[in-house]
């Protein structure tokens, strides 16, 4: 059985991780928009801690899904996760 993989990028797309149309975000993606490692949140999507859907073969997240779950989290605002994370990553929220 073969594994299907994505398809390349081709010269000149960006080479950022992916995003489809800014709600639908990739495992790469979103781990560093939670400021977790891929490994972290595989992990929790495995235990099933954060909400997430399959895309054929593919762990995607849904924005307003992960903002719903991020309201929930004891102990931590949502503005006060995403500033967290964004100090972790060296980015600016206004940049979003």
């Amino acid at each position: 059985m073969s594994r299907r993989r994505p398809p390349r990028k081709q010269k000149g797309d960006a080479q950022t991780p992916r995003r489809f149309a800014g709600a639908l975000r990739d495992i790469s993606t979103q781990a560093s928009e939670l400021g977790v490692s891929v490994k972290t949140l595989r992990a929790q999507v495995a235990r099933g801690l954060v909400p997430h859907r399959r895309l054929g073969g593919r762990i995607v997240f849904l924005e307003d899904d992960v903002t719903a779950y991020l309201h929930q989290l004891p102990g931590v605002t949502v503005a006060d996760a995403l500033a967290n994370a964004a100090a972790r990553n060296g980015t600016s929220e206004a940049a979003r």
